[in-house]
């Protein structure tokens, strides 16, 4: 079933950036008309990339986005036991920054008053791994393994880049997606019970210590020393009275 825009909004953050929120919902058909969003005033929209240990390799993101209901139960049809009915796109000056799966999960509609009560809806890019199952059979590339979990999650994507990977298979050849297969009978057990695919997704990139996450449009497959030596910085600009530098954990002896 086909998904087709149901709503739609626009606001400007205090730096000056057009954020743009879509929100589609599966159907039949498309809709009669794209509802407009009222966003709240304090906090429209929160994307939040929660702190992950070095070694964990799947570095989802949620977003909250917080709206006016005009009515009562206005956005309650958008929720469903069925994963993946209902996806948000932002989009940053015109340019997809980041989209993802409606969690549902998380769903609160407050009673304080008949109308204009705000209402957070939640999504999860990765997150929906964890409740889907792997099905694909044969020997497949990682490239293959992320790209069908990425279809099946149902967001937007602009590609998968893999261009902060530093190993490389000899003195002279980097690593690529495709370079190594996989088989996929290691992700079913005896009783032919599939993995889901957060565990293949990290089956297959943890022992090349190489992490995921989806920033600025794009899917990022990368690994700390390439991002360490080889992306792009920007200097700190210290802000305060008080300034605070910390030294993160270390591993020796990793196997």
């Amino acid at each position: 079933m086909a998904k087709y825009k149901r709503y739609q909004g626009e606001f400007i953050s205090v730096d000056g950036v057009l954020w743009r929120a879509e929100i589609w919902q599966e159907a039949d058909a498309a809709f009669d008309a794209v509802g407009a969003l009222e966003f709240d005033a304090d906090e429209p929209l929160v994307i939040e990339w929660a702190n992950r240990a070095k070694e964990e390799v799947i570095c989802g993101a949620t977003a909250t986005l917080k709206i006016i209901s005009p009515g009562d139960r206005t956005y309650v049809d958008l929720y469903s036991v069925d994963v993946n009915r209902v996806r948000l796109d932002v989009y940053r000056n015109g340019l997809l920054y980041w989209s993802g799966a409606m969690d549902t999960e998380f769903y609160e509609e407050p009673y304080e008053r008949l109308n204009g009560y705000v209402v957070s809806l939640t999504f999860t890019d990765f997150g929906v791994w964890d409740r889907l199952k792997y099905d694909l059979t044969g020997l497949q590339t990682i490239g293959d393994v992320i790209d069908n979990a990425i279809t099946r999650a149902g967001f937007l994507c602009g590609g998968v880049d893999a261009s902060l990977i530093s190993t490389k298979l000899d003195a002279s050849t980097p690593l690529t997606l495709d370079s190594i297969k996989v088989n996929s009978s290691n992700f079913y057990d005896e009783d032919g019970e599939a993995s889901t695919l957060a565990e293949v997704i990290a089956g297959v990139l943890q022992p090349l210590a190489l992490r995921i996450v989806q920033r600025a449009g794009a899917v990022r497959v990368y690994d700390l020393n390439a991002l360490y030596n080889d992306a792009p910085r920007e200097p700190i600009e210290w802000d305060g009275d008080s300034q605070t530098m910390s030294v993160d954990s270390v591993y020796n002896n990793a196997k």
